[in-house]
């Protein structure tokens, strides 16, 4: 791997590191015959563009995300979200080189590599897909012990 190459993995790991965040987003299906699903994501927002356009560029994004946030003076903040399977390549990469938030992405790597993806949907002959206790269960573990690692974060930092 060349220097160049290295330099914007470890550019793309300190922005994570500082802006990121990494979760195992859980969704309620509105559909009351599916039942909750779970994504393992990465998000980047900052309010600076050009950072985020970057970003976007390496992690493979489609869109960057713009809103305007009226609480801080109406100033537009951009985000970037990935997540599918690029995540897992992506944050292979950038484990060498994260520190504040290497634990998370451990665990999510972690999700990534054990959890197998179940798609929702409808079956032939009617039926629906559902997930499994056992995958509910094992889901839900994976994104408390996720959210456990960000409180320790925090309480590091005071």
């Amino acid at each position: 791997m060349n220097m160049h190459v290295n330099t914007d993995i470890a550019w793309l790991a300190g922005l994570v590191d500082g802006e990121g965040c990494l979760s195992y987003y859980s969704r309620a299906s509105k559909n009351p015959k599916h039942n909750r699903g779970y994504t393992p994501r990465l998000s980047i927002s900052m309010f600076t563009p050009e950072a985020i356009t970057k970003a976007a560029k390496m992690v493979g994004a489609k869109s960057v995300i713009t809103r305007t946030l009226y609480r801080t003076n109406k100033r537009t903040c951009y985000t970037v979200n990935a997540s599918g399977p690029r995540l897992r390549i992506l944050l292979e990469g950038l484990l060498p080189y994260l520190t504040t938030k290497k634990e998370q992405a451990e665990i999510l790597l972690d999700a990534l590599y054990m959890v197998q993806p179940v798609r929702a949907g409808r079956l032939p002959g009617g039926a629906y897909s559902r997930l499994t206790e056992e995958d509910l269960a094992l889901r839900e573990g994976y994104n408390l012990a996720l959210k456990a690692a960000k409180r320790l974060e925090l309480e590091e930092r005071k």
